[in-house]
């Protein structure tokens, strides 16, 4: 216990470090990016639906980032990140929230569609 980090995984394939090592850029610009936004207003239900997209749209710039071969710069990423953001925010301070879990549902869908 305790070895180094940076010793060969025998779980891990090079590719599948390299791509963890990528993606882990991204993690601190997009969580400034969303903690960049006050929340304080939503309601629990509107909350615990804004923590489900940031992860679902995190883990999806991850995704798309640790397989492009010619990745957009980090600080535009985190760019178009805060304004996806944005726009969600304005979404889910104006829709029931019938209708946020109904987006929630469209949304799973579209990624698994994607996904596959």
């Amino acid at each position: 216990m305790g070895e180094g980090m940076n010793e060969p995984s025998e779980f891990l394939s090079p590719e599948t470090i390299q791509k963890l090592e990528k993606s882990a850029l991204l993690v601190t610009p997009l969580l400034d990016a969303q903690l960049s936004f006050e929340i304080d207003d939503l309601t629990p239900h509107q909350n615990e639906y804004w923590n489900w997209w940031v992860l679902e749209e995190q883990t999806s710039i991850s995704r798309k980032y640790e397989e492009d071969e010619k990745s957009d710069p980090i600080h535009e990423i985190a760019e178009g990140f805060s304004h996806a953001c944005k726009r969600e925010l304005e979404i889910i301070r104006t829709i029931s929230d019938s209708a946020l879990e109904l987006r929630r549902t469209r949304l799973a869908s579209e990624r698994k569609r994607t996904a596959a």
